[in-house]
């Protein structure tokens, strides 16, 4: 191969890869907005560095103004270097010739990136050199080779399409195909989002040897915290399009220099441990996306003086290697620092001891039948003999990696798919087959069962107001009651009376997920189905969505039936879990007595990346 060895020197690794400064984004519509302000940040060869911040912070446009992929109507200024060549205005084709030879992207969604139609022989054939491509022999040698860099086997996947591999497989996969030409630069993009908590830590620990090993540089973007401080040597935290902290991971960690990183740490919610309640920073990131004068989080901080309003901040030295951009740091640090070391833990709430079960599933099994391409017939076992119940007023955990048969089973209960075998009651009901049910009964089940999905813009209609979507939920309650209360379920989930004349578009994600959950409880289901419900959210909006769920639960004494590959969200949110293995139950029982003492070899490994993951 020709990538670099281990034994890249420490020259190698001073020597500045990326130069960035005064990075200025801007996007022309009736007036120049600011979406990236003053940005400037060094990397060097051999290093990772992660930029982390809410959505709407703007990293992925500073990522973007890197390689020329802004989108239309959005200009960058200032100066971006690479390896010694001046980026910003150059010209198409320079760009076109950098990018993917000298700069690679590793993006979050695997399945969209690669080929539906190509195998991964050849999506790693088609990245290489033309004159590698050219030779058979030594072309094959290369596919197995940066195959095997991933940690796949060429005769095991080389032949496959994408969707017959795992998330975290796809990733190694599209991981192959941006190092094929070995770059010198790899900016990854959310790329462990849509990964659950084993392939998370898989793909994090090959990013990290990977670089260390070419002596390639690693800039990582994520809005997760717990990525950012496991992954990387340095981390760059943004809100609203400026940089408010800066430096090494393990002193960030330690002792955040900035209100928000503080913020961003409190609102991670532990493995190790129930939260009483959930920390997160008060208002919403994309309001403060146009900041005033001051400083740009000083709406959403609470040790804001007038000073803060009045005058913008720069980022100055707070210690070696560390920078933040807090006028009152020197005054505040020391309650910072009480604030993160206080005392969280507390007792869960007592689970009912034998409540009747309100949903059951015995020895329910399901294959999936599919015909690939070229007409070849598979055949996939989601699940296999599962059966658990859920009792009322009960918190019940699914968890599992990725295929490990979760949302299969939501899928039966909710009447989108049929077992081949077993029985599922909901309530005094038989829901097995939805088709024999008489349509009173379909429409009683639907009232008694509801579920919140994981993208909630895809599953709100866009053009109807959240009042159109409130009301239509409504007319179907079991009370028959009307529109009247539209107002009473927005209070519920804490939106303002305006969000009712709003559609999704103009609504953030967090409330978008507001509304889809004020939906679900309008029809007083005894049980809500969360298949993922915060898995796509900042981690502020995360902990606000998890607190409105156990509020809703306590208020309304609805069961959950909550489906998440996160340990961390299962330990706030469950009171039993069911651990799901190749669409096996291997493990159930009491929340805490599993994550504190599994017994399951998968469990085990479950934990530990979780573990990892949280530093």
């Amino acid at each position: 191969m020709s990538a670099p060895l281990s034994d890249v020197g420490t020259e190698c690794r001073l020597r500045p890869q990326l130069v960035v400064r005064g990075l200025r984004v801007t996007a022309a519509r009736e007036r120049q907005r600011e979406l990236v302000r003053e940005v400037s940040f060094d990397l060097s060869a051999g290093e990772t560095m992660a930029i982390v911040g809410e959505s709407g912070s703007g990293k992925s446009m500073t990522a973007r103004s890197i390689v020329g992929l802004l989108p239309s109507g959005v200009s960058a200024h200032g100066s971006v270097t690479f390896a010694g060549e001046s980026l910003l205005g150059a010209r198409p084709r320079v760009l076109r010739s950098i990018r993917g030879a000298r700069i690679a992207l590793l993006l979050q969604d695997p399945f969209a990136v690669l080929n539906p139609v190509q195998t991964v022989r050849e999506h790693i054939l088609e990245s290489l050199p033309t004159q590698v491509r050219r030779n058979r022999a030594l072309a094959r040698e290369q596919v197995e080779d940066r195959l095997q860099e991933v940690g796949l086997s060429y005769d095991r996947v080389g032949a496959s399409y994408p969707f017959q591999l795992s998330g975290g497989m796809r990733q190694r996969v599209a991981l192959a195909a941006a190092l094929a030409r070995d770059p010198e630069l790899l900016i990854a993009d959310e790329p462990t989002t849509a990964l659950d908590v084993s392939a998370q830590a898989d793909v994090l620990g090959l990013l990290r040897s990977l670089t260390q090993r070419r002596g390639m540089a690693l800039l990582l973007i994520t809005h997760d915290l717990r990525v950012a401080l496991s992954a990387s040597d340095r981390v760059l935290v943004m809100y609203a399009g400026t940089i408010l902290e800066r430096g090494p991971a393990p002193a960030l960690m330690r002792a955040p220099r900035h209100p928000y990183t503080l913020g961003l740490l409190l609102a991670e919610p532990p493995v190790s441990h129930f939260v009483e309640r959930l920390r997160s920073a008060p208002g919403d990131a994309t309001s403060t996306a146009e900041p005033l004068a001051g400083c740009a989080f000083a709406a959403r901080c609470r040790w804001r003086a007038s000073e803060c309003v009045a005058t913008r901040p720069s980022l100055r030295a707070v210690g070696e290697g560390r920078e933040s951009a807090c006028l009152r740091i020197g005054r505040i640090a020391g309650e910072m620092q009480a604030e993160l070391a206080a005392p969280s833990g507390g007792s869960p709430p007592i689970a009912p001891g034998n409540a009747p079960p309100i949903c059951r599933f015995e020895a329910v099994s399901k294959r999936y039948r599919t015909r690939e391409l070229f007409g070849r017939a598979r055949e996939a076992q989601a699940v296999r003999e599962v059966s658990f119940e859920v009792g009322a007023d009960e918190s019940v955990g699914l968890v599992g990696e990725t295929g490990s048969g979760k949302t299969t089973l939501a899928r039966c209960l909710l009447g989108l798919t049929r077992p081949d075998s077993g029985r599922i009651t909901l309530g005094a009901h038989d829901v097995t087959d939805y088709r024999r049910l008489s349509s009173g009964e379909r429409t009683r089940v639907r009232q008694l069962v509801q579920v919140v999905f994981q993208d909630p813009y895809g599953s709100l209609n866009p053009a109807l107001t959240t009042r159109a979507t409130l009301g239509e939920a409504i007319r179907h309650r079991r009370d028959g009651t009307g529109g009247a209360d539209v107002e009473q379920l927005l209070s519920l989930v804490g939106l303002p009376a305006w969000s009712a004349t709003r559609r999704p578009v103009a609504l953030s994600g967090g409330e978008r997920q507001r509304v889809a959950i004020a939906r679900a409880v309008a029809v007083a289901p005894q049980l809500l189905v969360c298949d993922e419900p915060v898995a796509s959210l900042d981690v502020s909006v995360q902990a606000q969505i998890l607190e409105l769920l156990r509020d809703i639960r306590r208020r309304l004494g609805t069961s959950l039936l909550f489906i998440t590959h996160d340990l961390s969200v299962v330990r706030q949110m469950t009171d039993r879990i069911v651990v799901l293995h190749r669409g096996q139950v291997v493990e159930s029982g009491a929340t805490a007595r599993v994550l504190d003492a599994p017994t399951h070899p998968y469990t085990v490994q479950l934990i530990h990346a979780a573990t990892q993951l949280a530093g």
